[in-house]
C-alpha cells in the first residue's frame, strides 16, 4: 500500500529480505520496525541459562515461548511469532534459528530426533504429560509422529525405548515358543491370550519388563519379532495370514447366517474379544 506496485522490479524473495533487513517478525505475518531493546537483560540471562542447561539440543520456539510466557507477556511479547523475531535479533550469534526451530548446534537434527532421544534416556516407561512436560508448546502431531518411532514401544498410554527392555534371550525363547503354541491352528489370535499365558507360565517376566496390559505385550513381541509373524494390533498371526478386524469378522458371521441368537453373537464377540453393547442390538 506504502509504495505501490513493486512485483515489476522486485521478486518476493528480495521483498522479504528487504522488509525483514529493516523489521522483525512480531506475529503471524506482522513485522515491525526494529528497535534497540525488545526484552529486559534479565529475561534474556534467563532463557539462556534455560535453554544451555537443558540436555535437549533443539527446542520449538513455541517451546521456550510457553515456558517464559507470563515474564513475556509482561515485556509485550504476546505471541511466540515474536520471540522467533527477538531471538534472531538477540541470539543470531550464539544458536541456530529457523522458522520453527531453536538448536544449540549446527546439525543437531530435528525436534522429533529430540523426543526419540530424551524418551531412549528413561529405563522405565514415560507417560505423555511426562513427554509433553519436557517439550512444552509442542504440538500433538508431531508428538505423535515422534512416538511413532520404529524403535519406540507403545505401553499403553506410557511409551519405553526398545533399547531399555530388561530382555534376555532365554525371554526371547520363551515367548516365540508361546506364540507359535499360540497360533499352531492358523488363526489369528488376540495379544490377550498371549498375556494370559505369559502371566500364568512365567509372571516375573511381565514384571521385569514393566507390562500391565496386553497392549505392551503386544508392542514388545510386534518389535522382537517383526518379519517373523503378521501383526494388526492386537492381533498375531502366522506370517501370510490375512487379520481381519473384530468388526469385519463378526459382520462375516452374522451374514452368513439367517438367523443368529443374541446369545450366540455375545459369545462370537467375546471370542474376538470385541465389546458390543447389548442396548445396541437390533
Amino acid at each position: 500500500q506504502e509504495f505501490g506496485d513493486i512485483g515489476g522490479t522486485w521478486t518476493l524473495r528480495s521483498l522479504e529480505a528487504n522488509v525483514e533487513r529493516v523489521c522483525i517478525l512480531c506475529g503471524r505475518g506482522i513485522y515491525m520496525a526494529k528497535k534497540d531493546r525488545y526484552i529486559s537483560d534479565e529475561l534474556k540471562r534467563d532463557m539462556e541459562e534455560y535453554i544451555d542447561g537443558s540436555d535437549n539440543n533443539i527446542f520449538f520456539i513455541n517451546t521456550i515461548y510457553e515456558h517464559f510466557k507470563s515474564r513475556l507477556k509482561k515485556e509485550g511479547v504476546d505471541n511466540h511469532y515474536f520471540l522467533h523475531g527477538i531471538m534472531k535479533e538477540i541470539f543470531a550469534d550464539k544458536y541456530y534459528i529457523n522458522r520453527d526451530y531453536l538448536s544449540k548446534e549446527k546439525d543437531a537434527g530435528n525436534i522429533r530426533e529430540e523426543i526419540v532421544k530424551f524418551v531412549a534416556k528413561s529405563k522405565y516407561p514415560l507417560k505423555m504429560d511426562e513427554i509433553k512436560k519436557a517439550f512444552p508448546g509442542v504440538t500433538d502431531i508431531i508428538l505423535s509422529l515422534s512416538l511413532n518411532d520404529h524403535d519406540i514401544l507403545n505401553f499403553f498410554g506410557s511409551y519405553i525405548h526398545y533399547s531399555n527392555l530388561n530382555l534376555y534371550q532365554y525371554d526371547k525363547i520363551f515367548l516365540k515358543e508361546e506364540i507359535d503354541e499360540m497360533i499352531a491352528d492358523g488363526m489369528p489370535h488376540h495379544a490377550k491370550e498371549l498375556f494370559e499365558r505369559v502371566s500364568s507360565k512365567d509372571p516375573g517376566l511381565l514384571g521385569r519388563l514393566g507390562i500391565k496390559y496386553e497392549f505392551a505385550l503386544f508392542s514388545v513381541v510386534q518389535r522382537l519379532f517383526e518379519g517373523e509373524y503378521q501383526f494388526s494390533r492386537p492381533y498375531i498371526a502366522e506370517s501370510g495370514i490375512e487379520i481381519m478386524r473384530p468388526e469385519e469378522e463378526i459382520k462375516e458371521f452374522v451374514s452368513g447366517e439367517e438367523v443368529v441368537e443374541t446369545e450366540e453373537l455375545l459369545n462370537k464377540c467375546e471370542e474376538f474379544h470385541y465389546r458390543l453393547a447389548t442396548n445396541k442390538l437390533t
